[in-house]
């Protein structure tokens, strides 16, 4: 027979215990503060003094404070209504030698850093750009600035190089990377989604009639999306067109050997080339007098901008820029810093735009020729 239920003076059931939430009012509580002062240093807001934010985060951790996510979410929402509140500092690392790819240049870097700025301005964040590459800058030295500046959160902007690691503190940091071009894989992602893209790329070549499709690439610039451009060629290439021998033309010269991708182009005549690494082959066919698309067509897997006269996948990088900022905001209003166990990673679909290297009723005419 099964034990009755406990009741109390009523002839209700007792109240099961219920371990109560840490909250801001008590950390307040404990460290003699404001309540306002605890929330901002939680934020890590600028303008609290850094041994005020270390106080108060020592003694989150000590008492088990976690974030409520209602008001998380509540926080979140009021800091996007209020735009010209200011909320604090966001570092952008970039390791080019010019400010100008970001700021000036129509590149995809631009749009990442464009979007980031925008979102962070929403956010009632401003954005400023560090130099990776500054004269006797080292990652100690980089760490202690951003400490005094009370910078409260770290983009990782698409690297110039491949680079392994970053001698920076980053268990003091909150950090997004965009791209993979920094090895360290235990940081939050935001990416283009690259794969995918090159995958609709070749379905929708093949169902415009395309039967020869080729590929080229600088061998670097598949190895800094991880393969993702050849890997998700040779898929295609498997499922659709089988039987067709073109190899991928992986070019040993970062800016790309004019002589051997022609000799190659010549070799193998694909009907159309999907391209990596920029726009250069289509320059290397006009200069050659290749009349495209009339005699092959032209597809980029990133289309460099929306000016250009090469169709492809654009890919979004306002978009990659905004996501990183919303996430690094997020790490800010959950108190959370240092490197990730369990690392993230958001892709952004890139889109397709039409232009004049591409025109799928050309092929089909010549189907109907022959």
């Amino acid at each position: 027979m099964s034990k009755p239920l406990k009741s109390g003076n009523c002839g209700e059931p007792a109240a099961v215990a219920v371990e109560k939430r840490v909250t801001v009012r008590d950390i307040a509580r404990e460290l003699d503060l404001h309540f306002t002062t605890v929330a901002e240093a939680l934020r890590g807001s600028s303008r609290i003094k850094t041994k005020t934010q270390e106080r108060v985060r020592e003694a989150a951790t000590r008492m088990g404070y976690r974030p409520d996510p209602v008001m998380s979410a509540l926080s979140s929402y009021r800091s996007r209504q209020m735009r010209g509140s200011y909320q604090g500092t966001l570092a952008w690392m970039n390791s080019f030698d010019s400010k100008d790819i970001l700021t000036t240049e129509q590149t995809f870097y631009g749009d990442c850093y464009r979007g980031g700025q925008q979102r962070a301005e929403s956010y009632g964040y401003k954005m400023e750009i560090f130099s990776i590459n500054e004269p006797r800058m080292t990652g100690k030295r980089l760490s202690q600035v951003l400490k005094s500046r009370n910078i409260a959160g770290v983009i990782i902007g698409p690297m110039q190089e491949i680079t392994d690691s970053l001698d920076l503190d980053w268990a003091a940091l909150n950090s997004v990377r965009i791209g993979y071009s920094l090895n360290d894989r235990r940081i939050t992602t935001v990416i283009s989604d690259q794969f995918g893209n090159t995958q609709r790329v070749f379905e929708k070549l093949y169902n415009d009639g395309f039967r020869r499709i080729g590929f080229a690439c600088p061998e670097y610039v598949d190895n800094r999306v991880r393969n993702n451009f050849s890997g998700a060629y040779l898929s295609g290439a498997y499922r659709y067109q089988r039987g067709v021998s073109i190899p991928l033309f992986m070019d040993e010269e970062p800016e790309g050997s004019s002589r051997a991708f022609l000799r190659w182009y010549r070799k193998y005549r694909p009907e159309v080339i999907m391209a990596g690494g920029r726009s250069m082959y289509y320059k290397f066919l006009v200069s050659e007098g290749v009349e495209v698309p009339q005699e092959v067509q032209f597809v980029a897997l990133h289309a460099e901008h929306l000016r250009s006269p090469v169709a492809g996948i654009y890919q979004n990088g306002m978009a990659v820029g905004g996501t990183a900022v919303d996430h690094l905001v997020a790490m800010i209003q959950r108190f959370k810093t240092g490197l990730e166990t369990f690392p993230k990673t958001t892709m952004i679909q890139g889109r397709w735009i039409d232009n004049k290297s591409y025109d799928p009723a050309l092929v089909k005419q010549t189907s109907k020729a022959v």
